[in-house]
This record gives C-alpha cells, structure tokens and sequence, in this order.
C-alpha cells in the first residue's frame, strides 16, 4: 500500500519507493490525497486508510456502485445520463464509444470482477468519471487487470492533478483498491483514466461522494450562518467560481450556492438566495446587485447558445 500527495498541475512518477519517499518529504502542504494497493491482499488496509483520510465511516459514504443490481451483462453504460447516482455519467471517450457491464474473465484480460459485473473498457484513453453535474470530494474504485494506468483528475478550478497507480496481477482476482480524496483542494470534476496492457481492463465497486454536508444553503462565506456578509462571496460565485474557490477552496460554490437544487449554482438561484436570506434574517440586497448580475448572465448565455 502507498499514500502519496499531490499537487495540481504535476505528473509524478511513482516507478521506485525512493521516488516515493522524495513525494514525502518535499510535500509540505496536504494536497491530493492517494491510497493505492499494492496487492489485493493489502486491498482491505488501504481502504481502511482512505476513509480516514477524509473522515468518514464505510456507511457515511454518500454513493457506492457494484454495477451489479440493476445491469445486464453486455450493457453499454458510456455517456448515459441518469443512470448512476448524483448526476455521474461514465464514457469511453475513445471512438469506440464503449464501457459495458461484463461479467466474464474474458472481458477483463483474464481477471474476475469483484462481484458477478464489472465495468470492462478498452484500455484506450480515456475511461472517464464525469461528476460535472455535482462535483465530489472523494472517488474510489477498484482498478482490474492493467499493467499502468496515468490517472488525471480534473478540478473545478480548471486545475489537472496526474498521477500514476500500482500495477495488478494478469489474472484471477487481480483488483486493487485506489482512493482518491481531494483534501485541501478544489472539488473533483472529473477523473479521466488511460491504462495499458493487454486490451481489456475493468473497473468495479465504485464509491464518491461530498463532505459539504450538514452545511448551511447560501452560507458563501462558510461561517456557518447564512447573512449579509454571503452577499458579495455569493456575487463573486456567481460571476466567477475560479475566483471564489481560490478564496474558498474547501467550498463547492455548485453545492452551497445552488439554491433551486438543479444543476449547479447559476443566475436561477438568485432568486432563491433572496428568499433564503431575507427567511434568515439578513439584509435582502438591493436590486442594483443581485438580479441585474443574473439578468445579466442569463443574457450572456442566451447569446452563446
């Protein structure tokens, strides 16, 4: 098992533990947090350290897919909307168009799922985790037959964070846990995976979820308590999220700011936080503030479209 952390914007090799212990040492701010098995015998360890990285217990985790109820052996999953919980959408994004729902060994270089399914996929870039419609905290998964995979995990500060992951066996039960938490960074968009090997590789037991739960709606600022002084962060979101998160960076501004709980945080949520504050206490803004920003990006959009 490994734990390594990472910054956005390097691709750091992990061919040798000297290589590793250098990651150890030189890293003086938490940055991406990574669990890898080395062994499916350490498999059960190393989750066990990914959730206490971020903090949680087994059943706090918000999303867990087996891709077994509900799936049928030879079903293509890649770019289906609604079908995984929290707004995720799967694709292949090679031109094959192709990650299916297999159950036999053939479909995973000779490897077995955890389970009866898995997600099989053509070791062409990329296999990808789309999380756009509700960013996340965490991933994790369970990585099936591959001989090196380059994972990148894009932010929602327009920031890549690339890494690299442990081998696995090249047949039998050869899953191998990765965890990913994003610590003091921005949320996690996407994760994008380009492995290598024999043709086939797979996916299976996937988990990812938000910590920005049990917060207060519209609490901008995070102090906890929604007021006049969520006004001008709530601008500032709405106008530009890059900016908020890099005063905010442990803050989702698409989570705490989305008011009318679609989507993510736009112009149709202005309403929505007036209402919220003025239900809280605090000073309503003036309509020189709010509504004409939102007029004015629901302009902007209209025009774009």
């Amino acid at each position: 098992m490994f734990v390594a952390l990472f910054r956005p914007a390097l691709n750091h090799s992990l061919g040798s533990m000297a290589a590793l212990s250098l990651v150890f040492t030189t890293v003086t701010q938490a940055d991406l947090l990574i669990q890898n098995s080395s062994t499916p015998a350490g498999n059960a360890a190393s989750f066990a350290a990914w959730l206490a990285d971020i903090g949680i217990t087994e059943g706090e985790v918000q999303h867990f897919v087996d891709f077994e109820s509900g799936f049928v052996a030879g079903q293509n999953v890649s770019g289906v909307d609604g079908l995984f919980p929290g707004g995720l959408v799967i694709r292949d994004t090679s031109a094959a168009g192709s990650a299916t729902i297999q159950s036999t060994t053939t479909w995973f270089g000779g490897s077995n799922p955890i389970g009866m399914f898995a997600l099989s996929h053509n070791e062409l870039p990329y296999l990808e985790l789309d999380f756009s419609a509700q960013p996340v905290d965490y991933v994790s998964f369970f990585d099936i037959d591959q001989a090196g995979t380059t994972i990148l995990v894009d932010l929602t500060d327009e920031t890549t964070v690339s890494f690299a992951i442990e081998t696995t066996g090249a047949g039998g039960s050869s899953a191998e846990f990765v965890g990913i938490y994003r610590n003091d960074l921005a949320a996690i968009r996407k994760v994008r995976l380009d492995a290598s090997g024999d043709g086939r590789w797979g996916i299976d037991n996937l988990r990812y979820g938000g910590m920005d739960s049990g917060f207060v709606l519209g609490d901008m600022d995070d102090n906890g308590v929604l007021d006049a002084f969520d006004v001008d962060e709530f601008e500032l979101a709405l106008a530009d999220k890059i900016a908020y998160q890099a005063l905010f960076p442990q803050v989702d501004p698409d989570v705490r700011g989305n008011m009318n709980g679609i989507g993510g945080l736009d112009a149709f949520d202005v309403t929505g936080f007036e209402a919220a504050l003025a239900g809280s206490g605090g000073a309503v803004p003036e309509p020189a503030t709010l509504l004409p920003l939102g007029l004015g990006m629901l302009l902007v959009r209209r025009r774009q479209t």
